[in-house]
């Protein structure tokens, strides 16, 4: 079963603002729901907003 996408747009500090909210969530290890699957939908948001367009000296780095 294909989960549905959705096409958001963010603005560079609201992009800024939920990669660093999840990185405090992994430092503190703290999450919601089951931890396998909180887990896992970390690691793919944490890897579309290290590669969301921005200029090259604002590029964050997220090694999973």
């Amino acid at each position: 079963m294909s989960q549905k996408k959705y096409i958001v747009e963010l603005t560079q500090p609201e992009i800024d603002h939920l990669f660093h909210l999840l990185s405090d969530n992994n430092s503190e290890g703290t999450y919601y729901g089951p931890k396998d699957q909180y887990w896992e939908r970390h690691k793919r948001l944490m890897e579309k907003l290290a590669h969301a367009p921005r200029k090259p000296q604002e590029r964050v780095s997220y090694d999973g």
